[in-house]
């Protein structure tokens, strides 16, 4: 539905270097490198990474962590017109905490959001995909 997209999002953060690769990789439109060339402009901020307690141990201690990751975006073009109002996709991971493990914890910890990045970008790649110009 369309030619060319611009990605305003977080210089620098690694979804935005992923949605841009994604774009370019679904092959339907090209990221070009600023708003006045694009055709459609989407917009995403920086996503909401969280880290809760899930449960603790008979003793106290952290036994299970929950992680989510909450990306935003929005879809519109110059004049303003929205191609996809602001939605959100939001992933969850829980992962057992093991006290002797710590950096193995850590390096999953790490995996997980990457993994949750990943799925939110090939969400938001099929939903550009669908996308339509506003009637």
């Amino acid at each position: 539905a369309f030619s060319t997209i611009y990605v305003n999002a977080p210089e620098g953060h690694a979804i935005t270097a992923a949605l841009k690769r994604a774009i370019d990789g679904a092959g339907g439109a090209r990221v070009v490198d600023s708003a006045a060339e694009a055709e459609v402009i989407l917009e995403v901020p920086a996503p909401v990474e969280d880290k809760a307690v899930l449960s603790l141990s008979g003793a106290g201690r952290v036994r299970e962590f929950a992680l989510s990751t909450r990306v935003s975006f929005r879809l519109h073009d110059a004049a303003g017109r929205e191609w996809l109002p602001t939605s959100q996709v939001v992933r969850y991971r829980s992962f057992t905490f093991i006290e002797s493990e710590v950096l193995a914890r850590e390096h999953q910890e790490v995996r997980l959001l990457r993994e949750m990045q990943g799925e939110a970008v090939q969400h938001i790649v099929r939903r550009l995909q669908a996308a339509r110009p506003p009637s």
